[in-house]
């Protein structure tokens, strides 16, 4: 077991006899809203499904998940089809893996209808999952029209999509000059599929950085390549479960906070009935958009979360430690420090502010009180508990404030069943800056390799 996973009691495989479960999987994450605008566009993405899922259906709402609004545009689909993904050759720098099209005409499976514009579930008819069993990566189409008028539709910021103008090219025809790229599909759309197993369904609760939003291929360095996002396969908490052998049902949103999962009658939770199927486990990977609202609000936050899931019956909860982003105020000091010192020299200048010291066991927090000098400064301080040396990280800021949550939740509050260190795994040593290799250029979404080492650590989680 990774040492980055820290958990109450032993997980055991579980056993007994397969039951029915019905699961919802988020096509994009609903958390934008494009103002009232004539569209014809087609539309379509690379989905999960869930092995041995016996019918499917389509459910799609015209709802802005974070700002929890109910949109009035009239948003008509002329159908779904679904298809093998074509794939391209891989020149090095090519970020699209896939065409947009499909190797074989594509399969009707739904014809077209028209979103409710009050907000509720358009849900059509069940259908028999075979026809996208048997494809090795699924692509699912549809094509969609909405009018100048309305208040505009919902749209997603995190899942790579394809896009091409007119929705009449859903049909059975090769898209024209298709678009690839984050951001583009319009309505919260989701696949419900019905699957007898004995396995665990883990329901995780994430923002960006568990939808897949950044570059998919290249690692922090590569300056210039526009990133395209990971596939809705290809984010940590789908990989974990197919590692894992359980079912995942993602309930993220791009920019989500844990304001957004609170209340229960959020957007956030409604999207998915956590009565019909209860998840056996759940994964609250939220919190670095809640920096600037502090460390008090965030610990009330999650504890409504919790109360959340464990009012729906989920009997195990876990905690991601939030990742390393190389944003807030980072120095280090420039001449070591003794224990009791009442001043330290740092490379940039923290303002009277609470400053966070070192890394490891001398790590400790002190209020700033004055500053001089121009580089470097001195800095007057409480008395340090202990001594540091010249080099040893200075943090303020959010960096504090995200180095304190991670430090509370490692404590494992509210009685939570186990935390996921991903901030370990991107920064072994405790630092704030994360290690290039698994991160994009922004220095806080990981690109695939990063959700891969992500997943591994998660897959665990079904053997409870």
């Amino acid at each position: 077991m990774s040492r980055a996973l820290s958990q109450r009691g032993t997980l055991q495989i579980a056993t007994g006899a397969p039951a029915l479960k019905r699961v919802r999987m988020a096509i994009g994450d609903s958390q934008t809203t494009l103002g009232a605008a004539t569209r014809d566009l087609t539309q379509g993405t690379i989905i999960p499904v869930p092995a041995g899922a016996e019918r499917m259906r389509i459910r799609v709402r015209n709802v802005d998940g974070r700002a929890n609004t109910n949109l009035t545009s009239v948003a008509t689909f002329t159908g779904f089809w679904v298809g093998e993904a074509a794939l391209k050759n891989d020149d090095g720098f090519n970020q699209s893996r896939w065409t947009g099209n499909t190797v074989a005409a594509p399969v009707s499976i739904l014809p077209g209808f028209t979103v409710p514009t009050d907000g509720s579930d358009y849900v059509s008819g069940w259908i028999d999952a075979s026809v996208i069993n048997a494809l090795r990566m699924p692509l699912l189409r549809w094509g969609i029209t909405t009018p100048a008028t309305g208040t505009g539709v919902s749209r997603s910021t995190g899942v790579q999509a394809v896009q091409a103008a007119g929705a009449s090219q859903a049909g059975n025809a090769t898209l024209t000059s298709p678009t690839i790229a984050q951001g583009q599909i319009l309505c919260d759309i989701r696949v419900e599929y019905e699957v007898r197993s004995t396995r665990k369904v883990g329901l995780f609760l994430t923002d960006s950085i568990g939808v897949g939003y950044g570059d998919g291929d290249f690692p922090s360095g590569l300056s210039g390549i526009a990133g395209s996002g990971t596939l809705p396969t290809e984010a940590w908490p789908q990989v974990a479960a197919k590692l894992g052998g359980f079912i995942c049902q993602h309930a993220g949103m791009s920019s989500g906070s844990t304001g957004d999962y609170t209340p229960v009658t959020k957007a956030a939770y409604t999207r998915f009935d956590l009565a019909g199927t209860v998840p056996d486990f759940a994964v609250i990977a939220l919190g670095t958009n809640d920096l600037g609202a502090g460390y008090g609000q965030v610990q009330a936050n999650m504890l409504a979360i919790m109360n959340v899931l464990r009012t729906a019956g989920v009997k195990r909860i876990y905690i991601q430690t939030l990742l390393p982003r190389n944003s807030g105020t980072i120095g280090t000091l420039s001449a070591d420090a003794a224990a009791g010192a009442t001043t330290v020299t740092t490379s940039y200048n923290p303002g009277n502010v609470t400053l966070g010291f070192g890394t490891g066991s001398n790590y400790e927090f002190k209020a700033a009180s004055a500053v001089s000098g121009s580089g470097p400064y001195t800095v007057t301080v409480a008395a340090l508990t202990y001594a540091h040396t010249s080099g040893e990280p200075v943090v303020s800021g959010d960096e504090l404030t995200r180095q304190r949550i991670n430090r509370w939740i490692r404590q494992m509050p509210y009685g939570i069943d186990g935390v996921l260190d991903f901030d370990l795994m991107y920064a072994p040593n405790g630092g704030a800056v994360p290690d290039s290799r698994f991160m994009s250029n922004d220095l806080l979404h990981p690109v695939r390799a990063g959700h891969a080492r992500m997943g591994t650590m998660a897959a665990v989680l079904g053997n409870g």
